[in-house]
């Protein structure tokens, strides 16, 4: 009993430890994410990084795109993607969010591109694989060059008039979970240890 013990408060402990550095490492991923989208919002595309917010003067190129089956309190629909040519000539895909129809746009676009960098992912864990040309699940720049015809920029989309996306961060409630169990366990082998030698 007692070398079962043990195993479990070592190997609890160890889960602990590695729930600290998981910590750790969220929350400088949080921090950083923060401390860029906190920076001066760029009027050209000088400094493409995630999060980094923008607010771009050009026009939009009429070649609407629709991510299908998005829900919004309850609503199915899709999000719209169109690509914006900022006033230097180079092109961006914009994420400018959820409607309704999944076949046209819906209200009057804005007059610029806001929002922030989103990285261009190749293939979003959880997400349909997209089937090009009849359905859209997710921006693939590699599946779209030949759609859109046209060079635009491959590594970030922006996110249009979104808040920063919340991160999960439970890792301090894990590693305090499983420090207790190792306390716990650590107890119970030594009160089999004092058992033991109270019988010799």
């Amino acid at each position: 009993m007692w070398p079962l013990a043990l195993v479990f408060a070592i190997l609890t402990g160890l889960l602990s430890q590695w729930q600290w550095q998981r910590l750790a490492w969220k929350n400088d991923i949080i921090h950083k994410m923060h401390a860029t989208y906190n920076l001066p919002i760029l009027a050209h595309p000088t400094d493409l990084q995630e999060f980094r917010r923008i607010a771009f003067q050009g026009k939009w190129i009429d070649q609407p795109l629709f991510l299908k089956y998005k829900v919004k309190k309850g609503n199915l629909g899709c999000e719209l993607i169109m690509p914006f040519q900022e006033n230097q000539g180079e092109v961006f895909l914009v994420n400018l969010g959820w409607q309704k129809s999944c076949t046209t746009v819906e209200g009057t676009l804005p007059k610029t591109a806001k929002g922030h960098f989103r990285q261009i992912l190749s293939s979003p864990q959880g997400t349909p694989e997209n089937i090009i040309g009849q359905e859209w699940y997710y921006i693939n720049a590699n599946e779209m060059k030949n759609v859109f015809e046209m060079k635009f920029e491959e590594r970030f989309y922006i996110e249009a008039g979104s808040p920063l996306p919340g991160i999960p961060n439970n890792h301090l409630m894990y590693a305090l979970t499983w420090g207790l169990l190792s306390f716990i366990f650590t107890l119970f082998f030594l009160h089999i240890l004092r058992l033991l030698h109270t019988r010799k």
